[in-house]
């Protein structure tokens, strides 16, 4: 896979996850791309996959045994998975089967058409994910960090 094939969409993702007030709050984004160098990533994206508590993985039209590891680990540690296809992207026989097999029925899937549908369903995926996990764990944080138009939008109903 080119290093540069999903550019346009992590840079929308960065965006999204910088000025969206709710998940600036409830997120720290972590791209391992930013941080390692070639002769380390594997282990080091293992290990972050293992400490956090959401993985997002996007694809397009190739499968890196590299990601099919982050997600198999991200399963095995009980971890939420988001994952994203390019829509209309002609993919290898590994990921179509990858895919069908292991993703859709494993993890929150999307397909998007270009980056701006993909950061409006990562936002829209996410913010009501972080709804469901603070309305079943800590209620009483729902007013402080959700606004109640975001809150209702989802389908919430009022606080």
């Amino acid at each position: 896979m080119a290093a540069d094939e999903l550019k346009n969409e992590r840079e929308n993702m960065k965006t999204l996850f910088n000025y969206d007030s709710v998940l600036k709050e409830l997120t720290e984004l972590y791209l391992i791309e930013d941080h390692c160098g070639p002769s380390q990533i594997q282990d080091e994206y293992l290990s972050e996959v293992r400490g956090s508590d959401v993985l997002i993985i996007l694809f397009k039209k190739e499968l890196r045994e590299a990601v099919k590891k982050e997600f198999l680990e991200a399963k095995r540690n009980n971890k939420s998975v988001f994952c994203y296809v390019k829509n209309n992207e002609t993919q290898n026989e590994n990921l179509e089967d990858f895919t069908k097999n292991e993703v859709f029925p494993n993890s929150t899937c999307g397909k998007y058409n270009d980056s701006e549908d993909l950061v409006d369903k990562i936002q829209n995926d996410l913010i009501t994910y972080f709804i469901k996990i603070i309305k079943s764990t800590e209620p009483s944080l729902i007013k402080q960090v959700i606004p109640q138009n975001v809150f209702e939008s989802k389908g919430f109903g009022s606080y």
